[in-house]
């Protein structure tokens, strides 16, 4: 099942290992269903991605959590879901 998404957030690796840091960053685009982008200045990652058919879940982002916290220096996330709007406004002058 897909549903509409938006997510944003950071994180850190606190692992010098090339090997180690690729197999993350590729299941991070595997997860987050988007490109994670590199501040050298920062030595951060970024991710912020609006799916509209997205299979992110709350308890894919905890096993990724799970499986790399180790390597893992900081990560700060938020997922939501855009199931229904906030407002809505329908008008018809006819």
């Amino acid at each position: 099942m897909s549903w509409a998404t938006l997510i944003e957030g950071a994180f850190r690796l606190k692992t010098d290992n090339k090997k180690i840091q690729n197999r993350i960053l590729k299941d991070a685009e595997q997860l987050f269903e988007c490109k994670v982008k590199y501040d050298k200045l920062l030595d951060t990652y970024f991710v912020d991605d609006l799916s509209w058919a997205s299979h992110r879940s709350k308890e894919k982002i905890d096993k990724f959590i799970k499986k790399y916290r180790k390597y893992l220096a900081e990560f700060s996330m938020d997922l939501y879901f855009l199931t229904a709007p906030d407002e809505s406004w329908n008008i018809s002058n006819t």
